[in-house]
């Protein structure tokens, strides 16, 4: 397992934000990934020790980190998404994943993350993508009924820990959004 990770000296700051209003992207990027990711990173880190803690598994053997962003100093483009992320997601393996593109392709690595995720208006949250990238309608039918099925345990959860949840994709948003609203009625 690895050393505990103190959270005591991450500090964020509202003036934080103006990193993002710097005006050539490739600066702004790099600056992004310096000011940011040691931070994020070290409140990955301390959160994994505590899921070590609490569930006695090394949460560091299957999983790997995902940053953006994640460009490339030599690159002919840089991509802006709007955001800073850093988070896990299953270490990719040599055989390709049950898991098929809209194409029919199979994925070889996972498309679900969870992330640490900073906005430019300085907001932090801590966010749940089943679907990074565009998979096939069997696979978002599959986590809609995991998802619906769980619903009593998952939500409460996702809901203590402020862990938000994001897809672009229509069918799982709808599935979410009802259970959410559900929820959030027997609050009442």
């Amino acid at each position: 397992m690895q050393k505990s990770h103190s959270i005591r000296e991450v500090i964020f700051e509202e003036r934080d934000t103006q990193i993002f209003n710097i005006p050539d992207t490739k600066t702004r990027l790099s600056t992004l990934q310096n000011y940011f990711f040691p931070r994020l990173e070290t409140l990955l880190r301390y959160t994994l020790d505590v899921v070590a803690l609490v569930y006695d598994v090394n949460p560091y053997e299957r999983m790997t980190f995902a940053y953006s962003p994640n460009h490339r100093d030599k690159a002919k483009e840089n991509k802006d998404y709007g955001f800073v992320h850093i988070g896990i997601i299953a270490k990719r393996g040599d055989k390709p994943l049950n898991i098929l593109k809209r194409n029919g392709q199979p994925f070889f690595h996972h498309s679900t993350y969870l992330t640490f995720k900073v906005f430019p208006s300085g907001t932090i949250h801590a966010e749940l993508m089943p679907f990074r990238q565009g998979v096939d309608d069997a696979y978002v039918a599959k986590i809609s009924q995991l998802v619906a099925k769980y619903s009593e345990v998952l939500m409460p959860l996702l809901s203590i820990a402020h862990i938000s949840h994001t897809t672009y994709n229509p069918i799982l948003r709808t599935v979410f959004g009802t259970i959410l609203q559900a929820y959030a009625g027997q609050g009442s």
